[in-house]
């Protein structure tokens, strides 16, 4: 009798701390999917950054709950967001960058920026790569424009190639005999005089927004195959090769300042300079830009708060710091003491002193099928030259 007692007590007692840790378990759930918090929003990035300000930007406020996506690139963002944007997983906000994708959109697909009243004073140049028919549908998170890094200590002043306007076939030849010396002198034959990585579409666009009497494609092909200064089919090695110092120059976007000084770590001296064809052409920025394309109204308030949180001056520091991008905001963009609150401050403010030929050209902007059929072009005549 007193076993029988005893189970019929131990098996309640299971019972029980069984529904105890069951209730405990649906409230952590519930507290997981976010019911409990009155503001809240999806949000799918490619930048880690912006992850970091919304983790600050729900610790400085407990009723908010953003959700976030990350991604790695954009074409990998859109094309996810093409699947589910009619669907319940859809986004409030989504990343996109100004080189390519944006233009892929259509105007009903998103809200204009001035709807959830945001403060557009933006440079005209950013403000004009996220702009359809001049309303702005995306908010710049920051500027890059295309440059040329150079290992000073190969490639300077003293061999006259500074600034490096491309559009010069002397520049080409100059670039040939660096090459040649290096070699010689280092019996290896791995040094090239030039380097790219895989964002070569925006560069060529760029290149062709000068006046130049050579299209970039001409360019690429003397100095890929008549010049030889660049290897074949090795864009995604570039960053390293140039660290490594197994080319002279590299063309890139200047938001790799920061990461190629802390690899290089005084190896050389690093220098930088806009990329352009022609002295006084324009240069095409390229940036990231937040789209609201969620119609909730109580959400949008939410974003619009969000928003004005990442544009404080502290918020905008830690952004552009782990970014590497320029301010998007002109008067940031023209404050010196600001710049210089950043890594890399002194060589920011020299490239935002070409800001006046800085450039968003809607009709430069490329879609996907645009900027994959460049990439191939560029590839074909890569391959064209590893198969001599």
């Amino acid at each position: 009798m007193k076993v029988k007692v005893l189970f019929i007590v131990s098996t309640a007692a299971v019972l029980i701390i069984g529904w105890y840790i069951f209730s405990l378990y649906n409230q952590e759930f519930t507290l997981d999917r976010g019911d409990t918090f009155e503001k809240q929003f999806t949000i799918w990035t490619t930048t880690s950054a912006v992850r970091e300000a919304v983790t600050r930007f729900e610790s400085a406020d407990e009723r908010v709950r953003v959700n976030v996506r990350m991604y790695d690139d954009s074409e990998a963002l859109l094309e996810d967001w093409e699947v589910r944007r009619d669907t319940e997983e859809a986004p409030d906000v989504i990343e996109l960058n100004a080189q390519y994708g944006f233009s892929d959109l259509e105007e009903p697909d998103v809200t204009p920026i001035d709807a959830i009243g945001v403060d557009e004073h933006f440079h005209k140049s950013i403000y004009d790569a996220f702009s359809l028919n001049d309303i702005l549908y995306a908010v710049p998170l920051g500027i890059e424009i295309p440059v040329v890094y150079s290992n000073a200590s190969l490639v300077g002043g003293t061999n006259g190639l500074e600034p490096f306007y491309f559009n010069d076939l002397h520049t080409n030849e100059q670039l040939a005999e660096l090459q040649q010396g290096v070699n010689e002198r280092n019996s290896s034959g791995t040094f090239h005089a030039f380097q790219t990585d895989r964002e070569l579409p925006w560069y060529w666009t760029s290149w062709n927004e000068g006046e130049s009497d050579r299209p970039a494609e001409v360019w690429w092909e003397e100095i890929v195959q008549d010049y030889e200064l660049i290897p074949p089919l090795d864009h995604h090695m570039a960053l390293t090769r140039f660290v490594n110092r197994e080319a002279g120059l590299l063309l890139s976007s200047s938001r790799h300042q920061t990461t190629l000084l802390s690899l290089i770590r005084n190896q050389f001296d690093l220098q930088v300079t806009p990329f352009q064809g022609t002295e006084g052409s324009p240069i095409l920025v390229g940036g990231n830009g937040l789209a609201v394309v969620g119609s909730d109204k109580e959400k949008q308030e939410v974003i619009s708060e969000f928003i004005a949180f990442l544009f404080t001056e502290e918020e905008q520091v830690a952004l552009l710091s782990e970014t590497g991008w320029l301010p998007s905001k002109e008067k940031q963009l023209l404050d010196r003491s600001f710049l210089m609150k950043l890594p890399m401050g002194g060589n920011l403010v020299e490239l935002a002193g070409y800001e006046h030929l800085y450039t968003g050209d809607a009709e430069s902007r490329l879609t996907f099928e645009r900027w994959t059929e460049l990439m191939e072009r560029a590839r074909e005549i890569e391959r064209n030259t590893s198969e001599r």
